[in-house]
């Protein structure tokens, strides 16, 4: 429950019940439940031992009411967790945008709710034996209606934890794919840049294969690409006619290609034609602004 508190994004004024997630309360709470258990244990009933030798300590406190304090004390914190980590999935699904982390939420939220019934269907059983009637299911059908409960609770959690890792994965992925497509036009531009930043690149490598098969660190690589393309035609703007983008932005429109393609075809073609400029020691012209 933590974890999902801290990825919850804040809101001014936060809701009463977020304060009941923070973690002093749930430490003091977590203390007091577990002092409170150590000192109903003792009075509690022996377990039972099953037909096939399995130990059975739940059905062996039906009826008695110290071990029915003791689990209560076990099982009412594991409801309250659960319904504050359903409120704090929600809120982060209802203050993130669409995508595979809100789906991630909404499914984490679901088993949560979804389990708030395992702990309310044990006490549930423990109250019948309190008032000395008999539940309604018998030993075997009971427990296995709380491993149902259990699979239901897990099965949303774990589905939601798997698209937030997919998602990740899809990420890198495309950053990936992003590398490699901007690979020629960074290896173009990339002798106008820094020294420092050259002998970085000799020393530890920036290969094709590592752009092509690691996708560790992928996102950062990319951003640095980015970075490393925006520094270098800042150093070429000198080499670039005022009238130069809008001579390769109608160039690449009469080629077939709109929009944003076209835009991009224009500064690639500018920055291409003022590196070959400034490597042959050509006279600088005017700057011109490229949007980059």
């Amino acid at each position: 429950m933590g974890w999902v508190d801290s990825v919850v994004p804040p809101r001014d004024p936060e809701p009463w019940w977020r304060k009941l997630a923070g973690l002093k309360v749930r430490l003091v709470f977590g203390a007091v439940s577990a002092v409170a258990a150590i000192a109903m244990f003792g009075g509690s009933a022996p377990a039972r031992i099953a037909p096939n030798g399995d130990t059975d300590f739940i059905n062996g406190q039906f009826g008695d009411v110290a071990g029915t304090a003791y689990l209560a004390l076990y099982l009412v914190p594991i409801g309250v967790a659960l319904a504050l980590s359903t409120a704090l999935c929600m809120a982060a699904a209802a203050r993130n945008p669409r995508g595979a982390y809100r789906r991630c939420m909404k499914l984490m939220a679901l088993g949560c709710f979804i389990g708030i019934s395992y702990p309310l269907y044990r006490l549930l059983y423990l109250s019948y034996g309190l008032d000395g009637v008999e539940f309604p299911l018998d030993g075997d059908t009971f427990d296995m209606g709380g491993s149902l409960l259990q699979i239901a609770t897990i099965l949303p959690v774990v589905i939601g934890s798997s698209i937030r890792g997919i998602d990740l994965v899809a990420r890198a992925r495309r950053s990936r794919q992003a590398l490699i497509r901007l690979r020629p036009m960074w290896a173009d531009l990339a002798c106008v840049l820094g020294t420092d930043k050259i002998r970085g690149y000799l020393l530890h490598g920036a290969s094709p294969a590592r752009d092509r098969w690691g996708l560790r660190h992928a996102y950062e690589r990319l951003d640095e690409r980015i970075v490393d393309i925006s520094d270098a035609a800042f150093e070429l703007l000198p080499w670039i006619e005022p009238d130069l983008p809008a001579r390769s932005l109608s160039a690449a429109r009469a080629h077939g290609i709109q929009g944003d393609d076209a835009e991009a075809a224009a500064v690639a073609a500018c920055l291409h034609l003022a590196r070959r400029r400034a490597v042959d020691g050509e006279p600088t012209a005017l700057p011109a602004r490229l949007g980059l």
